[in-house]
């Protein structure tokens, strides 16, 4: 009997990076993210009478939530954010997680082993690391959805930014880079900013490190910008999704000739000052803890790449400072990675 054909055919691997910002999975290699937001399903169905995706549709305690960049855009409310510290513990993350689990679900397949990841902060907590198993692992290791029951034979935590560690390291001509160069692989996420330090193509997880400092600040800032200079209600969702290319913003203003027209924003200078402001908190944080980044390797990942690439670049202008074009999903990308290999090892011993 080939034994690791048979567990790979009634065993899916579900790797999820549940993020403040994004929530990015891969299921059994197939690739998918949605915003990290949860709105009230009432406020979430469109004038035009659009119904929602039921893949996003969760619940808690006799209410209906829906989840996702729509259920953000739809609503009156700013959607929930909470400090990092809480995250993994709330109520916010159980529910995101419910839609994860749809996903699995709908898949078909009806065993699954789960590997996700936590900040460096978090992860150094036995505790915090048990709760968040806890989430995934469910009531006797089973989950109830709308497209079926699920098993859950195994959760796996581990430190986040080993998986964008790995998802790079696969890459042959980076690969290459990091066995030769010292360096570090720097994660800006939406509430933490995390930093793995490698030598020889080897993790150094003992300088595995993370704050509280990331995206979220920026977006808080410039919303702040925003209201005042043309959008007094402006959310922090909103101007990121502009700031995305996802859902632009507008205001109507009236022409020379006295028509009404509509103006689409430009709110990257909103971002770009503000990002400004935020920055050196993240910048000494690096230099405390990477020391000399002469001649090192600092490989940015994480959607906040795009608000903190420059800077990053312009601080440690004495290193090499590269970022990879699907920056967002390298932590998720190697968490699988990461299982589909313990799998294999499993399997064949």
């Amino acid at each position: 009997m080939n034994t690791f054909t048979e567990f790979q055919t009634n065993v899916g691997i579900a790797a999820i990076n549940l993020g403040y910002g994004y929530t990015k999975l891969s299921l059994d290699g197939a690739e998918d993210t949605f915003m990290s937001v949860v709105s009230s399903q009432q406020r979430s169905i469109g004038a035009d009478g659009d119904k929602p995706n039921l893949l996003n549709i969760v619940h808690s305690d006799g209410e209906t939530f829906e989840v996702g960049m729509k259920a953000a855009v739809q609503s009156w409310q700013e959607p929930h954010r909470l400090i990092s510290s809480r995250w993994g513990r709330s109520r916010h993350y159980r529910l995101l997680s419910q839609a994860v689990l749809n996903r699995m679900a709908f898949s078909g397949k009806k065993r699954w082993r789960i590997i996700t990841g936590l900040a460096a902060e978090h992860y150094q907590d036995e505790a915090y690391r048990q709760d968040v198993a806890g989430v995934w692992r469910g009531a006797n290791s089973l989950h109830s959805t709308p497209f079926g029951t699920i098993e859950i034979v195994s959760v796996n935590v581990v430190p986040e930014t080993v998986g964008g560690f790995m998802s790079l390291l696969s890459d042959p001509a980076m690969n290459q880079k990091m066995q030769s160069l010292e360096g570090a692989v720097v994660d800006f996420g939406t509430m933490t900013t995390n930093w793995l330090p490698f030598k020889g193509g080897r993790p150094q997880t003992n300088g595995f490190q993370s704050i509280d400092c990331g995206v979220f600040k920026v977006m808080e800032a410039a919303t702040k910008s925003l209201r005042v200079r043309a959008l007094p209600r402006a959310r922090s969702v909103d101007l990121e999704s502009a700031y995305l290319d996802i859902n632009p913003l507008s205001i109507m203003t009236r022409s020379p000739s006295g028509a009404v027209e509509t103006q689409q924003l430009d709110v990257s200078s909103d971002i770009q000052e503000s990002a400004l402001k935020v920055w050196p908190q993240i910048e000494i944080a690096l230099r405390n803890n990477l020391g000399d980044a002469q001649g090192k390797l600092f490989l940015g990942i994480g959607g906040g790449v795009k608000v903190f690439g420059e800077l990053f670049s312009k601080s440690f202008s004495d290193a090499v400072c590269m970022f990879t074009g699907s920056a967002q999903m390298e932590n998720v990308r190697g968490l699988y990675l990461m299982a589909k290999s313990h799998g294999q090892r499993e399997t064949s011993s």
